[in-house]
C-alpha cells in the first residue's frame, strides 16, 4: 500500500480558476488502509480506499 500511496501522491492534479471563488484544485484522499491480522505480522494483502475529487470541466478519464 505504501508504494501505491507514494505513486498516487505524485499524480498531477488539475486546477481551475472559478470567477468569484478563486483557484480550485482536484484532490486525492487516502481515507482507509486496512489489512493483516496482527501488528507484528506482514499482511498477505490489504485494501486501500481513496476518494478522488474532480474539478469543474475535468472528466473521469482525465482523473485516471
Amino acid at each position: 500500500a505504501a508504494r501505491t500511496v507514494e505513486a498516487l501522491k505524485t499524480m498531477p492534479l488539475k486546477s481551475v480558476e472559478v470567477p468569484g471563488v478563486g483557484t480550485m484544485q482536484a484532490s486525492v484522499n487516502f481515507g482507509l488502509i486496512e489489512g493483516g491480522t496482527a501488528y507484528n505480522n506482514v499482511a498477505d494483502s490489504c485494501s486501500l480506499w481513496l476518494d478522488r475529487r474532480m474539478v469543474a470541466g475535468e472528466t473521469g478519464v482525465q482523473a485516471l
